[in-house]
């Protein structure tokens, strides 16, 4: 059984449509356990109307989904956000990618609807990230997400990442789930735009200062994550990458510019 864990605060306009998703899915033994944040729209309404309960619980996303790790019974943990949606063989794909090549964990790629040149660009570092240690995994075997103890409460922005490196020092038994037409995740950001973008990730820059003060400036994998050459690097020599920059220069230059301009750096850090 496959356990998926969905924080949410004020998500009316989003939660519908994941759990529509859910419903929708070829594999169907699956718990649905939505934490939220003491939603004041009618999020938990919703909810409780496709017959799931509501766990009450605050003040921020890590504390939620630990609580949901928690109450999860399946042998998998999904974790999500509100404005994604699951293409219908999501599950049973990676229930049956991680039974065939005994992963541990699996990244799944997302693809935002490309109602514009901001969203394709998007899509296209997605798809640079996904072989790199920017890239986190999303499907996780729960024993192994309880053995870590799920998210380090303290972070908001970062613990994804924190997550994932304190995972694969128990286990580097990891895959991908590459999108297609009938399987991978949608994230319906395809309204936001570059200044709101800008705002995300500015608000999330005390957990990534939290995070690089826990494992340290020099740890390989937070200069890769928050530093701009050894990031570039990365995301440059990660196999297969190099082709695909190639055969999209343009693209590629746009996506270098619209990151160039808060600065290559996920960043700047108080010191």
């Amino acid at each position: 059984m496959i356990s998926i864990v969905v924080s949410t605060k004020n998500e009316e306009e989003n939660i519908g449509r994941l759990i529509e998703s859910l419903k929708a899915q070829t594999y169907q033994n699956f718990e649905f356990i939505c934490v939220d944040n003491f939603s004041t729209d009618r999020t938990t309404e919703i909810v409780k109307q496709y017959g799931y309960d509501v766990i009450s619980k605050g003040p921020e996303r890590s504390v939620q989904r630990n609580e949901g790790i928690k109450r999860a019974k399946g042998e998998w943990i999904l974790w999500l956000d509100c404005d994604m949606s699951l293409l219908p063989e999501t599950l049973e794909t990676c229930v049956k990618l991680a039974s065939e090549h005994s992963y541990d964990y699996l990244t799944i790629q997302e693809k935002i609807p490309e109602v514009s040149l901001f969203a394709k660009m998007r899509n296209f570092e997605n798809k640079l990230l996904l072989k790199t240690v920017i890239s986190v995994p999303r499907f996780i075997k729960s024993s192994l997400f309880k053995e870590i103890n799920g998210f380090d409460e303290s972070m908001t922005g970062a613990e994804d990442w924190d997550m994932a490196k304190r995972l694969s020092q128990l286990s580097p038994r990891k895959g991908i789930l590459y999108v297609s037409e009938t399987r991978g995740i949608i994230h319906h950001e395809e309204s936001v735009s570059y200044r709101r973008f800008l705002e995300k990730k500015k608000y999330y820059t005390a957990g990534c200062i939290l995070y690089e003060r826990k494992w340290g400036s020099r740890d390989q994998d937070v200069r890769r994550q928050l530093h701009a050459i050894p990031r570039l690097w990365h995301i440059v020599s990660a196999p297969g990458n190099l082709q695909t920059i190639l055969s999209r220069p343009v693209l590629f230059l746009y996506l270098l510019l619209v990151k160039a301009l808060p600065s290559l750096f996920t960043y700047k850090t108080s010191q």
